[in-house]
């Protein structure tokens, strides 16, 4: 632990969040019920980081921030910390604008410093987690790789549909002859989501029927495809540090073809049931394991019970929503996050 001074300092919490997530500011409650000191940096917060100085003895740097509030938070006062989600929005200009004779040095200079600022601010994610005593994930993984989760769900056992990343007829054609008509598609990494000035387009997982398709091109951007899983119900877990909160979804009957419950709930969340569920040692030992090597230490899992009582794996979100679950089971997931920080 670096230590700046011989003076007793306050340690804290540090969380790494968005503004607008609710969830971080539930925590953020507990922990102020707790009477726990904490400091909370948002993504739109204007971030510096000066004093960085590591040696064989100590580790130092000053984080200055200015958003709805401004803080100051020195490394020896950070004993715990909690990536959310978002990023640490350092500001720091990489434009170059400097007369130059050579054509294209003023970008390429631009260029270098952008990716600079990338690597300085992954290097502060490290310090940040060096200094803590205890952390709850981190930057690095939070993107949310589907395809690559999928084969991790393989590997430690987990079931999976069957998934294809398809670009032709043809092999859209070739897939259905061995799975089956009934298939769904979704994003490669996430579901599209477009804001304009007058609407806010956002695609779920949806049915894809391939006559449907008519006279489409016979090539097409690359599209993750798999095969439909006639479901019971579906299970949302949210996973922390070995501890899973379960949670079986039920669609009322007028909406049980629907594919993404959430679509369901835009409608009206009371054509939703959900109760508190169990999940078996075996499928614990397996998300256990699946954490382990995705190198996560929270994340919320989408699971869906088939019809004949499997299991499937389906995708994790690094930094899923989990407060309808914690809310709808009385799980107090808030209260469990901030006591353990």
């Amino acid at each position: 632990m670096s230590i700046i001074s011989d003076q007793i300092v306050t340690k804290m919490v540090l969380i790494i969040s968005e503004e607008d997530d609710l969830s971080t500011q539930v925590v953020i409650d507990w922990l102020v019920h707790f009477k726990k000191d904490f400091t909370r940096i948002n993504n739109s917060d204007k971030v510096r980081v000066r004093g960085i100085k590591i040696t064989n003895d100590s580790l130092d740097f000053e984080i200055l921030g200015k958003g709805l509030l401004t803080y100051s938070l020195l490394s020896s006062e950070i004993k715990s910390f909690w990536y959310r989600r978002g990023e640490m929005n350092l500001d720091i200009d990489t434009e170059f604008d400097f007369i130059v004779n050579e054509q294209g040095l003023s970008e390429g200079i631009s260029a270098y410093l952008y990716e600079e600022k990338v690597f300085l601010q992954s290097a502060i994610y490290k310090c940040i987690e060096s200094v803590a005593a205890s952390t709850v994930d981190n930057f690095q993984t939070t993107i949310n790789r589907k395809f690559e989760s999928l084969l991790l769900a393989k590997k430690v056992g987990l079931k999976i549909p069957a998934t294809a990343i398809v670009q032709s007829i043809e092999e859209l054609n070739f897939f259905v002859a061995n799975h089956g008509p009934d298939i769904v598609t979704k994003g490669i990494n996430e579901n599209i989501r477009i804001l304009t000035k007058e609407s806010y387009i956002c695609s779920p997982t949806v049915s894809l029927n391939p006559k449907d398709l008519g006279d489409a091109s016979q090539c097409f951007f690359p599209t993750l495809i798999q095969k439909k899983i006639a479901k019971e119900f579906d299970v949302r877990v949210f996973y922390i540090k070995g501890k899973a909160f379960a949670a079986a979804i039920f669609t009322s009957n007028k909406y049980k073809d629907e594919v993404d419950f959430r679509v369901v709930s835009r409608i009206d969340d009371r054509l939703l049931r959900i109760i508190p569920y169990s999940l078996d040692e075996i499928t614990i030992d397996q998300l256990n394991s699946f954490m382990k090597i995705m190198g996560r230490d929270s994340g919320s899992f989408d699971l869906v019970q088939s019809s004949d009582g499997q299991l499937y794996f389906l995708e994790m979100n690094p930094v899923g929503q989990f407060g309808f679950l914690s809310d709808a089971c009385n799980y107090y997931i808030e209260r469990y996050i901030a006591k353990n920080l």
